[in-house]
């Protein structure tokens, strides 16, 4: 996505506002969907550090930051990667 506006970009399937989201999920599913988000919020981690795009590193931010918001939502603290 093109930054060029400073900020989140309108039609970014990730920030684009939707309807709220309801699943049930078992204990241990709710573990497991933490484990994954968990997972790929720390790869994310290693590919913001590793790209020289100031553009691409924010995007990638805003991913991570949207998986530790879904995290925190499955009942823990934002993860620390």
């Amino acid at each position: 996505m093109n930054r060029t506006d400073g900020g989140v970009h309108p039609e970014d399937p990730l920030v684009r506002k939707v309807p709220m989201l309801t699943l049930d999920l078992s204990a241990s599913e709710q573990a497991i969907l933490r484990e994954v988000l968990e997972d790929a919020a720390s790869e994310l981690g290693t590919e913001i550090s590793g790209t020289d795009s100031k553009d691409f590193r924010d995007d990638l931010k805003d991913r991570r930051e949207v998986l530790q918001k879904v995290i925190a939502a499955l009942g823990g603290g934002p993860s620390t990667s």
